[in-house]
């Protein structure tokens, strides 16, 4: 280290790699309808791993948007550090929107990938057709997680 400058970006990289090397065996909770959902910082890195390895897989470029269409868990923790560790930009989708905002939100961010929890799924159904740039959705499984209240 040169005075106060630090000699590595503090980009989600290493902080993902601290939080593995330092506490692998701490756990990540996710409260859920039938209960906690718990994994390690160690299964988090791996995970997001696989999620950047898949996202290549699906022909997503350095700079490409992923949109996030998903309630607060696990999985959307996982896509938060995954996909910009990948390259790619994420971007959350607001699940509160209407229908014609959220098409113009995804259109105008030209996303390349959905990510969406099935629970949503019945929203964005209808906007298919309208949805220019989107190659793929992906349906994010999750059994038994809770949503918010609303």
């Amino acid at each position: 280290m040169n005075g106060l400058i630090m000699d590595y970006q503090l980009t989600l990289r290493p902080l993902m790699e601290r939080a593995f090397t330092l506490f692998p065996k701490k756990e990540i909770v996710t409260r859920t309808a039938t209960g906690m959902h718990r994994h390690t910082y160690a299964d988090f890195y791996r995970r997001c791993g696989r999620l950047a390895n898949a996202l290549q897989r699906l022909g997503v470029q350095r700079g490409d948007r992923i949109g996030t269409f998903a309630w607060n868990s696990y999985q959307h923790l996982e896509l938060y550090f995954g996909i910009p560790c990948s390259g790619a930009v994420v971007h959350t989708i607001n699940i509160r929107l209407h229908e014609s905002q959220l098409a113009h939100i995804i259109n105008h961010a030209e996303d390349q990938v959905i990510f969406a929890d099935a629970s949503l799924l019945s929203v964005l159904e209808p906007l298919a057709d309208k949805l220019k740039t989107v190659r793929h959705i992906v349906v994010l499984d999750q059994p038994g997680v809770m949503l918010p209240e609303t």
